[in-house]
């Protein structure tokens, strides 16, 4: 707002009263309302620069009817665009103001990222129950997921009452299994020849993953299950002798879960969080160990940390009923 434009239009206005007071004639009522258009010009301008900017959106055609608004009422006018103006400002909700100290760009990337997950939509409906050459379908395409939710979904149709199918998924299970050895047997090899500590470090913390897939998928004789462990352990253990990484952190909570070393495992899950693991796979995990322990507030407590588990399909009940039901432990 140019406050010169105040005085501007107070001395065209006043010119145009002289003008009308002591001249009487068609020249002088031409002057009067030139003058006093101009100073409505003016004051419009003034009162545009007042109004709400949600209001100032078409600023021209705003500052036109305004004009002729101001200049048709004479000094009417005046009072009645600064009545509406202060009516607008009164209606106007307040924005609040946030305010912020600092920006970490690191911690963007702790934002959970939910997305649809791998057999998701098979958890709502009966694999048995589809077409045969849907459940072909399915068996081919989870067998190249080396993942607990698709060896889940190939392991269903183990009972189906089609030959084919109940041959088909148990070939698929092998397949993953001889899948993961041949990658434990490529991560060996490479392994004897490494001689870069960091990079048989990373080799180390691969044996420790394939090792435990080995047992976490349940594709192997249950003899076996505590061989793998031990070889797992036994590799991840030399792989956190160098780094120190939150996914062996998480991997190690994992077997020591399994040997029902729950103390030892809620220590391990906890650093692997320290160390930058995902919380949204760590929580659920440590939630289940505070059960088994029967400590059932803690339960609740660690679910609440994390908003996420809410928007999983997987742990959104789970969430939601200790919430709410064990509110008041």
């Amino acid at each position: 707002m140019n406050p010169i434009n105040i005085y501007k239009s107070i001395f065209l206005e006043i010119s145009a009263l002289t003008i009308a007071l002591f001249e009487r004639s068609l020249v002088s009522v031409i002057a009067f309302f030139l003058l006093h258009g101009l100073a409505s010009f003016l004051i419009s301008q003034i009162i545009l620069t007042l109004m709400p900017s949600s209001y100032r959106k078409k600023y021209s055609l705003n500052l036109f009817f305004m004009t002729l608004f101001n200049t048709s009422t004479l000094f009417l006018g005046y009072a009645a665009s600064f009545y509406l103006v202060l009516v607008m400002l009164r209606r106007q909700k307040n924005q609040e103001k946030y305010e912020i100290d600092s920006l970490n760009f690191s911690q963007l990337m702790l934002f959970p990222k939910i997305k649809r997950q791998l057999g998701e939509g098979a958890a709502s409906i009966n694999p048995l129950s589809l077409p045969k050459q849907t459940k072909l379908k399915i068996i081919s395409a989870f067998s190249s997921e080396i993942k607990p939710e698709a060896v889940k979904v190939i392991k269903s149709f183990l009972s189906d009452e089609d030959n084919e199918i109940r041959l088909y998924s148990f070939q698929m299970l092998n397949k993953i299994k001889n899948d993961i050895n041949s990658k434990i047997n490529l991560a060996l090899s490479e392994l004897e020849k490494e001689a870069i500590p960091l990079k048989k470090a990373m080799l180390q913390k691969s044996l420790a993953l394939y090792y435990s897939n080995m047992f976490n998928l349940e594709i192997s004789e249950e003899s076996l299950k505590n061989f793998f462990m031990e070889k797992s352990m036994s590799y991840l253990s030399q792989a956190e002798s160098f780094m120190g990484d939150g996914d062996l952190l998480f991997l190690k909570g994992q077997i020591l879960f399994a040997r029902q070393e729950y103390d030892n495992a809620l220590e391990s899950l906890a650093k692997s969080i320290k160390y930058g693991m995902d919380t949204h796979a760590v929580y659920p995990l440590m939630a289940e160990i505070y059960f088994i322990k029967r400590d059932y507030k803690m339960v609740r407590e660690t679910l609440k940390k994390d908003f996420s588990l809410k928007l999983d399909f997987h742990t959104m009940p789970i969430s939601i009923i200790w919430e709410g039901q064990f509110a008041g432990y």
